[in-house]
């Protein structure tokens, strides 16, 4: 089983992106096994994608809005996105597959939900959808 930051970086590197881990482990003097996991300003994944700089935070599909509430709270995540860059959260879960017929296929196919945080008027960090604009500026495709 592969993790959501495998299937991240993965995704992106057949797009074409650069991606690239940024968080780490930081162990416990002595013992690796026990330590604590740090991000980069909250973000597992730093890609660049044509001309867009991109952090993404990858989950599993059960916890996209438990990661979504952590970074929108996480004051570092607007004051990254004040420097007008993207932050993102994808969370990854199985779903049906369909044919080019249309049909239903009996496997299931690993699929990310990407929801983008942006700061509103009044600088809080906000979810929006990229699928619910007509041009975004950032296409999974």
């Amino acid at each position: 089983m592969r993790s959501p930051t495998a299937r991240t970086l993965n995704y992106l590197r057949k797009q074409g992106a650069i991606a690239q881990v940024c968080e780490k482990w930081i162990p416990v003097r002595g013992d690796w096994k026990r330590g604590k996991r740090v991000d980069l300003f909250g973000a597992d994944v730093a890609v660049i994608q044509g001309r867009a700089f991109i952090l993404i935070q990858s989950c599993s599909g059960s916890s996209h809005a438990d990661r979504i509430r952590k970074a929108c709270d996480n004051a570092h995540v607007a004051a990254y996105l004040n420097t007008g860059n993207l932050f993102e959260v994808w969370s990854w879960s199985q779903r049906v597959a369909y044919g080019k017929k249309g049909n239903k296929l009996k496997r299931k196919k690993w699929t990310p939900r990407v929801s983008q945080l942006r700061l509103n008027g009044s600088g809080e960090v906000k979810t929006y959808n990229p699928a619910d604009e007509s041009k975004p500026r950032h296409t999974l495709d």
